[in-house]
């Protein structure tokens, strides 16, 4: 791999991993537990859950995952630019 090449996979790889960082500072880590369970250890809720919250739930884990699938993805173009 050509050293340019190599410095354009690393500032990428840099790139995804601060805007991974960032959606993890904003969203928080991705929780283990299922979405169904958000919200009910805080609070006794009768009837069934309030379907905005739930869609707010799923927005803030799915772009949790985002922030986590761009940190491996930026660290794996930092190792290949290393790498090769």
């Amino acid at each position: 791999m050509s050293r340019v090449s190599a410095d354009w996979f690393n500032g990428i790889g840099l790139c995804l991993n601060m805007l991974g960082t960032l959606l993890w500072f904003f969203y928080g880590v991705p929780a283990s537990r299922p979405l169904e369970d958000v919200g009910k250890s805080y609070y006794v809720m009768e009837g069934e859950p309030d379907q905005a919250e739930l869609g707010k739930a799923r927005r803030i884990a799915q772009r949790s995952r985002a922030g986590l699938v761009l940190l491996f993805l930026g660290f794996t173009l930092q190792l290949i630019a290393v790498v090769k």
